[in-house]
């Protein structure tokens, strides 16, 4: 954090005001720490410049960046009004990978706001687009699916995930990603719900050995789930 503070600090003294390089550097700073006062203000004026550049990447930054702000801020519906504006987006930005990254993103801002029925297009577009590029956007894809179907009680197709969870994790194991172990502790909880603790276990423990990013495991929700599930208070 110290040399990205330090490297932030150096471009916002380095950038032209108003310039694209002015506007990431302050969406960077937004984004390493959206509970910071001026995060917000920092936000906005990168959005502005984005829009009056017509730079449409920018403009998506700038939404997840306020996204961000306002799911900290428990404002879950502001946070998916701003979901919404890089959705409208996501179709005319020329990077496939952040078009993704859009469908991906609100989707879990969707849950948050209790917008639930809005959710499987947002996935659906996520995953049509996941399929065409590398095994750690198939990870999110899978991911963010059964969390979809954790929040449904859908446990059936949760546990039906599993194979597809296991083996988008095995194809992803040269890059770190808090979904290579937190998918599989999501479809145990849909395993647990329906009797199969066998399964559950299996996928517990495997994830506690992958459990290298984004700890630690007892922070997962899921995880939570299955302990007041199994009564281990």
């Amino acid at each position: 954090p110290e040399v990205g503070e330090r490297w932030i600090a150096a471009a916002l003294e380095l950038a032209e005001q108003g310039s694209r390089a002015h506007a990431i550097t302050l969406l960077d700073r937004a984004l390493a720490g959206p509970e910071d006062r001026g995060s917000r203000d920092a936000s906005m004026s990168a959005l502005a410049i984005g829009d009056a550049l017509g730079d449409l990447e920018v403009v998506a930054t700038a939404c997840e960046a306020l996204t961000l702000i306002a799911s900290v801020e428990t404002r879950f519906q502001e946070a998916c009004e701003w979901a919404a504006r890089g959705v409208e987006l996501a179709g005319r930005l020329a990077d496939p990978g952040q078009q993704a990254h859009q469908y991906w993103s609100a989707s879990f801002v969707y849950l948050r706001g209790g917008r639930i029925a809005e959710v499987p297009p947002l996935m659906d577009a996520h995953g049509r687009i996941a399929r065409t590029l590398t095994p750690h956007d198939e990870v999110h894809s899978v991911g963010v699916r059964a969390v979809f179907e954790s929040v449904a009680g859908r446990w059936p197709a949760l546990a039906d995930l599993t194979g597809h969870a296991e083996s988008a994790a095995a194809a992803n194991e040269d890059t770190p990603c808090q979904f290579n172990w937190r998918t599989l502790l999501v479809c145990a909880l849909g395993h647990a719900q329906l009797g199969n603790e066998v399964a559950a276990g299996r996928l517990e423990e495997l994830a506690r050995t992958r459990a290298v990013v984004a700890g630690p495991i007892e922070r997962e929700p899921a995880l939570l789930r299955l302990a007041l599930l199994r009564g281990d208070l």
